[in-house]
């Protein structure tokens, strides 16, 4: 028996129904062009992986920089380009021209250029060669986390970022990278893929 076009549009509304409520999270990871992580042996091997999906969103002016630990996932923060903390609200928000944008709740330990500095200390360039570009023709510098495996998220993040500054400012980007490494934990071995898991979430240090 043939079926009608209003009973092959019910049938496929119903297995879409369906497929979202058992299988939520391949949906979601699908929508966000999210992958499961894996493990990597050095940082040349990520790089270009980086590069091609920043060079996606339009920005030209930035750097990628590499912790020889794990590094944590952060909120973004935000300086001017002498590298000094934006001034905020009492409610973690600061005001650029007429738009909010929204940031950490940062523990002032230092109030002037060394606290980008303390910042950025440990971390390095692909090479291994600490960061020492010189900022201060910048506006703003707007340090984020970067991974090779959460693209779409991180790709409505970078832009919300974006359209936070005013088009007449010139932005400067430090993507820090969060993927995982074989020397962060022995138990796991190169090329190894990893399920996302949730994680309980912590006290912010910043």
């Amino acid at each position: 028996m043939k079926m009608n076009n209003f009973e092959k549009k019910l049938i496929a509304i119903l297995s879409l129904v369906i497929l979202l409520f058992c299988s939520c999270s391949p949906v979601l990871k699908l929508f966000f062009n999210i992958k499961n992580p894996r493990v990597y042996s050095s940082y040349f091997e990520v790089e270009p992986k980086l590069v091609s999906q920043i060079n996606k969103t339009g920005i030209t002016e930035y750097a990628i920089l590499y912790s020889d630990n794990a590094a944590e996932d952060y909120n973004t923060l935000y300086f001017n380009g002498n590298g000094t903390p934006l001034p905020k609200s009492s409610c973690g928000t600061i005001m650029i021209s007429e738009s909010v944008v929204e940031i950490p709740d940062l523990e002032m330990l230092y109030s002037d250029t060394l606290l980008f500095d303390h910042i950025v200390h440990n971390w390095v360039t692909m090479d291994s060669l600490p960061f020492t570009k010189d900022l201060s023709n910048y506006n703003y510098i707007a340090i984020t986390p970067k991974t090779t495996f959460m693209i779409g998220v991180e790709k409505r993040k970078i832009k919300d970022i974006s359209i936070s500054f005013p088009d007449s400012c010139s932005v400067f980007y430090i993507f820090v990278n969060t993927d995982c490494y074989v020397w962060q934990n022995n138990e796991y071995k190169a090329g190894q893929k990893l399920k996302i898991k949730k994680e309980p979430k912590k006290e912010k240090i910043f």
